[in-house]
C-alpha cells in the first residue's frame, strides 16, 4: 500500500499533498516506470479521504505526464518521469496562510493601519516635493537631514522632556535598523549585549545574527530586575524598555531606573532605551524617559511604526556624544541614508503640530479597544491574570493552567493570539489594528476554541 502522511492541519489542499509527495516519489524513483499505484477508491479509504481528492490528483499527474492510465487495468508510473539524483527538495517552512476575510488577529506590534493621516500626509507630500531644492533629490548625510532632526529634538523636549541637541540624533529606517547597527558596532567592541528575558526575539536575532553574544536579563511584571544584574550580567550594553517592557507590559519604577544608571555607571556600561510605543498610556501621561537620568550613556531608540505606519520605515536614535561618529559610520555603509523625500515630509507633519493631534486622537481610540478587550476577557476568562494593564497596543494574559487552545482549534474558530515563548499559559493579544466592533467576538471565539477540558 502507497503510504502518504496526510496533514489536515497544513494550510496545503489535500489535493496538493497527495499530488506532491506521489510526484517526489516518482521523480527520485521511489515508484518506478510501470508501478502500478492502488485504485482512488482504496486509497480513499486507506486515508479517510475523500475519493475526489485522489482523483483529482491522479489526473493533475497523468496531465503533466507522471502516470497514465489503462483503461481496465489500472493507473502506472509513466516512462522518462525519474530524475533521480538532480532531486533535491529542501525541507521548507509552510507560510502562514493569509488571513482570511472574517479571521480575527490578535496579532501584537501593528497600529490601526486604518487611522494612517492619508489626507494630510498626501497634501504634506506633494508640497515637500513641489517646493523642494533640486538638492534634496540627491545624497544627503547619513544622519538625516536637519530639518526633521530639528522637529524631533523640539518634539521630544515638549513631550517627554528630553533635552538634546540635532547633532546627537540619526535618523534610521525604522527601529529594526537602530539595533542592526547597535550589533554592528557592538560586534566590534567584542562584549556581549544584555536583552530582557522574555522579551523581543527579533532583536534577539538581530544581536545573534552578527555573532554578538547575548546574555538573557530577569524581568518580572514591573520590567527589567534590577536587583539581579550584579549577578547575572557581564554586559556592557543593556537594552530595556522601561516604559512598557515587551512583552509583558511592566513599567519600571523609578527606584529600578536609578539601580540601572548606578550598575551602568559601575560597570562603564551604555544603556539602551526602547522606547516602542510609550506615547499610548490609558492612566497617566506618557512616562519620562531613562535618557533624562544619564544621557552620556544612553542610547534612546524610537520609532514611528506604532503612531503613524510600519510601512513608513522611519526611526531614530538618540546617542550619547562620544557614539555619534561611530554609528554614523555604520549607517552610512549600510545605505547610505534614510529616504530623504519621506524625511522632509515626517518633518513638515511634526512641525505643524499634526503628530501630536494623530497622537492624541489614537490614544483615546486604543484606550477605547483595550478597556473593550479587558472586559471581555473579565467576562469570558474570569480568573485570567493580565500583565501591562495600563498601556501600549497589546496584553499579555496567563490562563489558568486547565485552559489551552490547540492550534487546529484557534484555526477552526478563526481568531488568532500568540503564545509567550517558554510558557504554554500566557499569551499576547495585541489588539491596536483589531476593530472595536470584532475584540468582544474575538475573545468569544477564544473561549470557543479553548480545550474541552478546560470550559
Amino acid at each position: 500500500m502507497l503510504w502518504l502522511p496526510i496533514d489536515r492541519d497544513l494550510d496545503i489542499p489535500l489535493t496538493r499533498q497527495v499530488y506532491d509527495q506521489i510526484r517526489e516519489r516518482i521523480l527520485a524513483g521511489v515508484l518506478r516506470e510501470g508501478d502500478r499505484l492502488p485504485s482512488t477508491r482504496l486509497l480513499a479509504t486507506e486515508w479517510g479521504i475523500s475519493r475526489n481528492v485522489i482523483v483529482e490528483a491522479y489526473e493533475w499527474l497523468e496531465a503533466e505526464g507522471y502516470i497514465y492510465g489503462r483503461t481496465g487495468a489500472g493507473t502506472f508510473v509513466a516512462a522518462g518521469a525519474y530524475l533521480g539524483h538532480g532531486l533535491q527538495r529542501e525541507k521548507t517552512t509552510v507560510p502562514p496562510a493569509a488571513v482570511e476575510a472574517d479571521e480575527i488577529d490578535f496579532r501584537p506590534g501593528i497600529p490601526d493601519l486604518g487611522r494612517f493621516p492619508r489626507k494630510v500626509w498626501t497634501r504634506l507630500q506633494r508640497e515637500a516635493i513641489a517646493d523642494a531644492p533640486s538638492a534634496l533629490f540627491g545624497y544627503h548625510p547619513s544622519e538625516g537631514i536637519r530639518e526633521l532632526r530639528e522637529a524631533l529634538c523640539n518634539y521630544l523636549n515638549r513631550t517627554r522632556g528630553i533635552i538634546c541637541p540635532p547633532d546627537q540624533i540619526l535618523i534610521t529606517s525604522g527601529a529594526a535598523q537602530a539595533f542592526h547597527l547597535l550589533a554592528l558596532l557592538w560586534r566590534s567592541e567584542g562584549t556581549a549585549v544584555g536583552l530582557e528575558e522574555p522579551g523581543n526575539s527579533e532583536i534577539h536575532a538581530i544581536f545573534s545574527s552578527q555573532g554578538v553574544n547575548v546574555h538573557p536579563l530577569t524581568v518580572d511584571r514591573d520590567g527589567l530586575l534590577t536587583d539581579h544584574l550584579e549577578q547575572e550580567n557581564s554586559a556592557r550594553l543593556i537594552v530595556t524598555t522601561p516604559s512598557h517592557q515587551y512583552p509583558l507590559g511592566g513599567t519600571l519604577p523609578i527606584q529600578r531606573r536609578i539601580q540601572l544608571v548606578q550598575h551602568a555607571r559601575k560597570r562603564n556600561a551604555i544603556l539602551v532605551e526602547d522606547d516602542y510605543d510609550s506615547e499610548f498610556r490609558y492612566d497617566i501621561r506618557p512616562l519620562h524617559s531613562l535618557y533624562e537620568l544619564a544621557p552620556e550613556r544612553t542610547v534612546h531608540i524610537g520609532s514611528f511604526s506604532k503612531v503613524l505606519s510600519p510601512a513608513l520605515r522611519l526611526g531614530y536614535m538618540l546617542l550619547p556624544p562620544d557614539w555619534v561618529k561611530s554609528v554614523q559610520r555604520f549607517k552610512r555603509l549600510v545605505d547610505l541614508h534614510t529616504s530623504a523625500l519621506e524625511q522632509r515630509v515626517l518633518a513638515a507633519f511634526i512641525r505643524d503640530g499634526h503628530l501630536e493631534r494623530h497622537i492624541r486622537n489614537s490614544r483615546k481610540a486604543y484606550a477605547r479597544k483595550h478597556r473593550i478587550l479587558l472586559q471581555a476577557l473579565a467576562s469570558s476568562f474570569p480568573t485570567a491574570d493580565i500583565f501591562g494593564g495600563s498601556a501600549g497596543l497589546h496584553i499579555a494574559v496567563r490562563f489558568p493552567v486547565t485552559v489551552t487552545f490547540p492550534e487546529p482549534s484557534l484555526r477552526r474558530h478563526r481568531v488568532r493570539m500568540y503564545p509567550l515563548p517558554g510558557d504554554d499559559n500566557i499569551w499576547i493579544l495585541g489588539f491596536g489594528n483589531v476593530a472595536e466592533q470584532d475584540i468582544a467576538i474575538g475573545i468569544d471565539r477564544l473561549a470557543q476554541a479553548a480545550s474541552p477540558t478546560s470550559r
